[in-house]
């Protein structure tokens, strides 16, 4: 099957001709893999290893090591912070939707409203309460969700170094460095 497909893309024209496959060269994972951020992170690697004198097995322990301390551990701390303070939030949430629920219970039989129509401003109402209890303790939901935005691009670029660095990527000055060990 892969010769038939190879001798049939022989046969296209080159206007037909596909574009560079997604992992090819000129492709998102080569134009990802020479991004600044991953040279950064081959860099800190080579910088590692130079300055500590480690094997290279040695300086990726490490360097796994002393990102998990210095970047995932303060972050986790936060994330545990922040759901801490939700839950704490909590009862308060319960308290005040009941005192809401009444009010628009009172309100709505007062101006004759659907139950649709007081469902809908019990609803708003306590959208607003919350967003205000989160503002004034500083502790959106959202906020806790930043440990996984900055270690699943942490992650990419660190796995892409480790690539350029292994095999000798081209742009990637620190393979002379990873060879010698």
């Amino acid at each position: 099957m892969w010769r038939l497909a190879r001798a049939g893309a022989a046969r296209l024209p080159a206007a037909a001709a596909p574009a560079a496959p997604l992992g090819g060269p000129g492709g998102w994972y080569e134009w990802w893999s020479q991004s600044p951020p991953v040279h950064w992170a081959e860099g800190g690697l080579a910088a590692l290893q130079a300055s500590a004198g480690l094997p290279w097995w040695a300086a990726i322990a490490c360097g796994a090591a002393l990102l998990r301390t210095g970047v995932t551990l303060p972050l986790a701390a936060h994330q545990c912070r922040l759901l801490a303070q939700l839950e704490n939030l909590q009862p308060e949430i319960k308290n005040l939707a009941e005192r809401l629920r009444y009010e628009v219970s009172v309100r709505g039989k007062q101006l004759g409203w659907s139950e649709k129509v007081a469902s809908f401003h019990y609803k708003k109402n306590l959208r607003r309460i919350i967003t205000e209890l989160y503002i004034r303790d500083n502790c959106h939901p959202f906020k806790a969700t930043l440990l996984v935005w900055v270690q699943v691009p942490m992650w990419v670029c660190v796995s892409l170094a480790l690539r350029n660095c292994s095999v000798g990527a081209t742009g990637s000055e620190v393979f002379n460095y990873f060879v010698v060990f």
